[in-house]
C-alpha cells in the first residue's frame, strides 16, 4: 500500500469494481464488474492505471474522499462538477489530491454513474479473482462506507502524455432492440435504475438457457449486451449506454421477430423496411 483516500461521505451508493470474474458461471457466479466499462476503462488509463485495475463506482455523486499522501485521481462516466477543496474543476482529467485534500463528486446534472480512479488502483483484497462487489449474490468488497480507508497499489506505469479526455453526452433516453433467449419474459416497462433490465428482474424457465438481451441507441450506434443469469436467476452485469440511463425515461423497444431465427429472412425483410 502506497497510501489511502478515506471516505467522508457516499451518496447514495458506491462500489469498488473492476472488469468482473468471468468464466465462473458454471460455479454459479456471474461476471458483475463495472456497469460502464468504458468509463471505467477511460478513468485508469488517465491514471496510467491497467484497465482492469479496480475504481469506485458512485451512482448519482455524493461521494467525499480525503487523501492520505499525494495521489493523482481521474472521474470519468456521468459530466460533472468536482470540487478539491471546495475549489470547483471538471470530470474527464488527470488530478493531483496532496496530502488532505479533499475531492467531492458532485452529482451530475445528467447521466447516472461516476467512475473514480486513483493511480495505482484500490488495492482491496480480490475475492475469486476480483475485487468488483456483486450486489445480486454479496459477493465481493462490502460498499464503500463513511470512515472507510481504501487503500491505494504501487503504481505499474508512467502516467499518460495526454491528462484529459472528451466528455460523453449522456443519453436522456434509450432506445432498445431486444432479441429473444431462451426463459426470458418480454414485459412493457422503463429502464430500470440499475440499467440491468428492461424494467426489473428477468424470469427465467427452468431448464432454459442464459438470458440475454442487447441495447442500442438512437440509430443504433451504441450498444450493450446485458447476460445472465446470477447466481440468484437475475441478469449479469449491464454495460455502456444503458448504464449510464436514469431511472425514469422510457426505453423504446423493438421486440423480437425481426431478423430472429424464428422468422428467417422475411423478418429481416421486415426490419430493414421499418428503419
Amino acid at each position: 500500500m502506497t497510501g489511502a483516500l478515506l471516505v467522508e461521505a457516499t451518496g447514495p451508493l458506491a462500489l469498488l469494481q473492476d472488469l468482473g470474474r468471468p468464466g465462473l458461471a458454471h460455479l454459479g457466479v456471474s461476471p458483475s464488474g463495472a456497469a460502464d466499462r468504458t468509463a471505467h476503462r477511460l478513468a485508469n488509463r488517465l491514471v496510467g492505471n491497467d484497465e482492469g485495475a479496480a475504481t469506485v463506482e458512485v451512482t448519482l455523486g455524493g461521494l467525499a474522499v480525503r487523501a492520505t499522501t499525494t495521489a493523482f485521481v481521474a472521474v470519468t462516466g456521468a459530466p460533472t462538477t468536482l470540487r478539491v477543496d471546495g475549489v470547483p474543476t471538471g470530470s474527464h482529467t488527470t488530478l493531483v489530491l496532496r496530502a488532505g485534500a479533499r475531492l467531492v463528486v458532485e452529482p451530475p446534472p445528467r447521466g447516472l454513474r461516476n467512475h473514480v480512479a486513483v493511480r495505482g488502483g484500490f488495492a482491496v483484497p480480490p475475492v475469486l479473482g476480483s475485487r468488483s462487489r456483486d450486489v445480486l449474490a454479496g459477493i465481493g468488497p462490502a460498499p464503500v462506507a463513511v470512515g472507510d480507508l481504501l487503500p491505494v497499489g504501487a503504481p505499474t506505469a508512467p502516467l499518460p502524455d495526454a491528462d484529459r479526455a472528451p466528455a460523453p453526452t449522456p443519453p436522456s433516453a434509450l432506445a432498445v432492440r431486444a432479441r429473444p433467449a431462451p426463459g426470458l419474459v418480454h414485459r412493457r416497462g422503463l429502464v430500470d435504475p440499475a440499467g440491468d433490465g428492461l424494467d426489473g428482474q428477468p424470469r427465467r424457465r427452468p431448464g432454459r438457457g442464459p438470458v440475454e438481451w442487447s441495447r442500442a441507441g438512437p440509430g443504433g450506434d451504441r450498444r450493450a449486451a446485458v447476460r445472465g443469469p446470477g447466481p440468484r436467476g437475475g441478469p449479469g452485469t449491464g454495460v455502456g449506454a444503458a448504464a449510464a440511463v436514469r431511472p425514469g425515461p422510457p426505453g423504446h423497444r423493438r421486440l423480437p421477430g425481426a431478423g430472429s431465427a424464428h422468422h428467417g429472412g422475411r423478418g429481416r425483410r421486415r426490419a430493414a423496411a421499418a428503419r
